[in-house]
């Protein structure tokens, strides 16, 4: 039979102490589910969210880059390359427009240089 085990000032025989010792075993066991399942993740979060307070300026920063400011930001380089690009567009369509005319002169002086080449006025063809 087991020994009589004092605890708290009493003494606890046989049944009662298996009984205590699963207490004891579920205590821990309910201490050890409460620590990994809550108290980890909260910690993780609360420094988690810490990292996101000192990101904070750089992302503020970011934000006001993309704001006009009077030509210093993103946004304003941003649209005058736009304007340029509009500006430069327009320049293309309008040499495409020549150059399309002068090639069209072009093709006429050749076929009518050809067409003068069969009755040649040249002095130094021989007919």
């Amino acid at each position: 039979m087991l020994a009589a085990v004092t605890v708290f000032g009493e003494d606890i025989r046989g049944v009662e102490l298996l009984v205590l010792i699963a207490a004891i075993a579920l205590l821990l066991s309910q201490l050890s589910t409460i620590w990994h399942k809550g108290v980890v993740p909260l910690w993780h979060f609360i420094t988690g969210t810490v990292d996101v307070f000192e990101v904070q300026p750089t992302l503020v920063t970011i934000a006001r880059q993309f704001r006009p400011n009077e030509g210093h930001s993103l946004r304003d380089v941003i649209d005058r390359i736009e304007t340029e690009l509009a500006e430069t567009s327009r320049a293309v369509e309008e040499q495409a427009d020549d150059i399309a005319e002068i090639r069209n002169l072009l093709e006429t002086f050749i076929i009518q240089r050809q067409e003068g080449g069969r009755r040649s006025t040249d002095p130094h063809v021989d007919s």
